[in-house]
């Protein structure tokens, strides 16, 4: 697992979870993809909430059946790779963005998978990266109170602290290999 954590570039997320379904469920291709297969279809179920919830049902409708049938989110969903599952937390992650900042919903349940959908983005792909931190430069230009930038903090510092173990090696992939 050393060697793979410093010979891969992706980050570990993915290969984590994969290691552990094999020893559980075997190493067939059919169980391999898998994972994959049902994080697809989780993502299609995931956009139509998001577009039922923050805007209507018949939106959420449309966005979920174009999902359903684009090529990549059909060709991911068939891989044993990390893209689906960048699909699928970012839409759950964009999901609790809005009902923490949009909507103002601050229930303990939604800061808690704020944090953890951040450091799953973060741990299984580094788009995921990218996608926290265009949300920390959102809401970065919508504080204008004292409120918002305690909400910033408590937002975004879970994810970073959560994610510092990684930073050596991400340093390492970036500049070296």
């Amino acid at each position: 697992i050393n060697n793979l954590i410093y010979t891969d570039s992706h980050p570990p997320g993915y290969q984590t979870l994969l290691y552990y379904w094999m020893l559980l469920f075997g190493q067939s291709d059919f169980m391999v993809r898998l994972p994959s297969v049902v994080a697809g279809i989780a993502a299609v179920a995931a956009v139509y909430r998001l577009g039922r919830v923050f805007l209507s049902p018949v939106t959420g409708l449309l966005a979920a059946a174009i999902l359903a049938v684009s090529y990549n989110a059909i060709y991911y969903s068939q891989e044993a790779r990390a893209y689906i599952f960048l699909m699928l937390f970012a839409t759950l992650h964009y999901h609790v963005f809005l009902q923490l900042f949009l909507r103002k919903e601050q229930k303990t349940s939604h800061w808690v998978s704020f944090w953890i959908l951040g450091v799953l983005l973060a741990y299984f792909h580094y788009v995921g990266v990218v996608i926290v931190l265009s949300e920390a430069a959102v809401m970065l230009f919508l504080i204008s109170s004292g409120d918002r930038r305690s909400q910033f903090f408590k937002a975004f510092v879970p994810i970073f602290l959560l994610y510092v173990p990684w930073l050596p090696v991400l340093y390492r992939h970036l500049f070296f290999d």
